[in-house]
């Protein structure tokens, strides 16, 4: 008798099927911080509040000279203005790449929120006393494990990686266990950050804080000050937004030649931007005509 309670496996041709709607919450400009590590940390404390799996996991990718990527999930250690912080082999593949090439990415999925957050920059090492101090926090277990595991090498079996445990555990056995000096942490100092959320019929709401440039070619971070700017990334018509310098706000569709507008604060952003919508649709398109939306990356 067949098992009705075990479901079938799914088969190749179901996966395209496969889809979630998103429908928990939209995201608006005025929903944003002007700082974007002040509205990471806001989304990354709910996300720990809601239960999230472990909320910290983050896809970080990586890239050889020549630009073959390669990517995998680590662990976020620690942040702030200064970046977000990771701990690993120096040796491993992530480290060689970095050494040859530190442009990285990051991004965090947090799939109860509906929500992701994509972050890019240069990373660079931490220095040997903060590496120090985060090692000496950890498991006694995962300090011994830094030692034993040569991470991106080859090996036999298992029983290769168990030996090395059992021969550092017996080399440390009477006191503690140092960082090893092929180990430590690496800072991604952001260049750029996108907060995603999903929405119904993949009208995904995407904001974009850039890197501008302050008085004199000062670079003033990654922030939403100056002329820095958050870009809305929807589908239908993406525009920017443009801080000013002596105040307000200037929207801008790249994709609509000549459309842009300014307003006083950030709440006033997306019923403007939506009337201008509404205006360009109903000069340039009869009622009922299909209206071609701009060709846009994922």
């Amino acid at each position: 008798m067949n098992d009705s309670s075990q479901a079938a496996p799914p088969r190749a041709e179901d996966v395209a099927e496969m889809r979630e709607e998103y429908r928990r919450a939209g995201l608006e400009a005025h929903d944003l911080d002007p700082d974007p590590f002040a509205q990471f940390a806001a989304w990354f404390q709910e996300a720990v509040a809601r239960g999230a799996p472990e909320p910290n996991a983050m896809t970080l990718a990586t890239a050889t000279r020549d630009g073959t990527p390669s990517a995998r999930v680590v662990l976020l250690k620690g942040f702030d203005e200064r970046g977000f912080t990771f701990y690993t082999n120096y040796e491993s593949r992530k480290g060689r790449e970095l050494a040859e090439n530190p442009r990285a990415a990051i991004v965090f999925y947090w799939a109860g929120l509906e929500r992701q957050v994509r972050i890019g920059g240069v990373v660079e090492r931490v220095s040997r006393e903060e590496s120090e101090a985060y090692f000496r926090s950890r498991p006694r277990g995962s300090r011994l494990g830094a030692w034993a595991s040569r991470q991106s090498e080859p090996i036999a079996g298992r029983a290769i990686l168990e030996e090395r445990l059992r021969a550092v555990e017996e080399e440390f056995r009477d006191g503690e266990v140092p960082i090893p000096p092929f180990w430590g942490g690496y800072r991604l100092s952001p260049t750029g950050f996108e907060f995603w959320q999903g929405r119904p019929n993949r009208l995904h709401d995407r904001f974009r804080y850039t890197r501008g440039m302050g008085a004199g070619g000062r670079s003033r971070g990654c922030r939403r000050e100056g002329v820095v700017s958050v870009e809305h990334l929807a589908r239908e018509y993406p525009f920017t937004v443009h801080a000013e310098p002596e105040g307000g706000y200037v929207i801008v569709f790249p994709d609509l030649p000549g459309c842009m507008t300014q307003v006083e604060s950030l709440e006033e952003v997306g019923p403007a931007a939506e009337e201008i919508r509404a205006l360009w649709i109903e000069t340039e398109y009869e009622a009922g005509e299909e209206i071609p939306l701009p060709s846009y990356p994922e």
